[in-house]
């Protein structure tokens, strides 16, 4: 069976665990059971603002996530079942928190109807109630004045007077990175995908040696940082957790839109030249005055979507980095070939940090 069956084949198994669930729960409701129903928490993802052409005004677009917690041991019994029946992984005493703690996340059921109460700085926002995604979002508009803070700072996102996030006033002229994660920053083995679920679900997260102070010389002091990934919205506390504690510096996330109840899950299957070039597209339109160093990897289509990039905004994108995954054996004439027409010092395959020129 081919990796892409049977990353698809796990996929429909935990997806097929929901719905054995909800029948459980309707048949608890016939007998005049009623399941326990949680309070919802509420996840603000960090976020960079930019200001407006007249400078009168901080645009701060933002999203919030709105989930209620699920610890089923049924539903983790079987997915643990499957990854044990289809790559050999499995749970241990020493890997059992990390396992639980991200199936549940991704196992969370999203909270519609939510209406977060936000302050940003010192502005009310009034979102809308969240979707049936659990997701609300929204840009809010902070004015110019003495008590602002100045440019470059980070203030803070309160959701509910008690969950933080974090803002990045970002300015209008100097050097931004986009980069990826799994197998950029993060050590993921997405090309072999026993490597790719382990590392995702069973170990904690790991740096790519070097990459947190490549990242950070590459924006500089003032530069923003945004990290375009196929991650999972669900996965998104942890790995902003691992990022800060790896002293990679971070702007904003954006991450991939997948609900398991329905078809969208397969979503994640999709590659990144589905879901990134848009992303990309509105960060770099959004700061118009700066330029951009576009951070990725060999292992997927991160060659292709950076070039696109480049010679859709020839003036912004000034340097593309692709490290090499680990398992990757394209041909050096890929990239001659997926880079013709832009200038060659403007972009470079590299095996470590350390081999990066800038």
């Amino acid at each position: 069976m081919s990796r892409a069956n049977l990353t698809r084949r796990t996929l429909v198994g935990i997806a097929a665990v929901l719905p054995a669930t909800a029948a459980a729960q309707e048949a608890g409701k016939a007998q005049g059971k009623s399941p326990a129903r949680t309070s919802a928490v509420v996840v603000p993802f960090d976020t960079a603002g930019h200001l407006d052409a007249s400078g009168d005004f901080w645009h701060v677009p933002s999203e919030i996530w709105a989930y209620r917690p699920q610890d089923s041991h049924v539903r983790k019994r079987v997915i643990a079942s499957l990854f044990s029946a289809q790559y050999g992984l499995s749970v241990t005493d020493a890997n059992r928190a990390v396992f639980d703690r991200r199936i549940n996340l991704l196992l969370a059921d999203n909270a519609g109807g939510v209406r977060p109460d936000v302050r940003i700085g010192s502005e009310v926002a009034a979102y809308p109630p969240t979707g049936v995604n659990g997701h609300t979002s929204m840009t809010v508009e902070l004015p110019i004045y003495p008590a602002t803070p100045v440019t470059g700072a980070r203030i803070p996102l309160d959701v509910d007077a008690a969950t933080k996030g974090r803002v990045h006033l970002i300015p209008a002229e100097g050097v931004s990175v986009i980069s990826d994660l799994d197998d950029t920053v993060k050590d993921t083995g997405v090309l072999e995908k026993r490597r790719l679920w382990e590392s995702t679900f069973f170990l904690p997260f790991k740096a790519v040696p070097g990459m947190a102070d490549l990242v950070t010389r590459l924006a500089g002091s003032s530069g923003g940082v945004h990290y375009v990934s196929s991650t999972p919205w669900h996965l998104y506390t942890p790995i902003r957790e691992w990022l800060a504690t790896d002293a990679f510096p971070v702007s904003s996330l954006h991450l991939k839109q997948i609900r398991l109840k329905d078809s969208t899950i397969f979503d994640i299957l999709k590659g990144p030249e589905v879901m990134k070039p848009p992303v990309i597209a509105g960060l770099i339109q959004r700061w118009p005055k700066r330029t951009f160093i576009l951070l990725g990897d060999s292992g997927e289509k991160d060659p292709e979507v950076y070039a696109d990039a480049a010679k859709r905004f020839p003036n912004q994108v000034a340097r593309i980095l692709i490290r090499r995954a680990p398992g990757d054996a394209s041909a050096a004439s890929r990239f001659t070939e997926v880079f013709a027409g832009i200038e060659r010092s403007k972009w470079q395959v590299f095996d470590t940090a350390a081999d990066v020129t800038i």
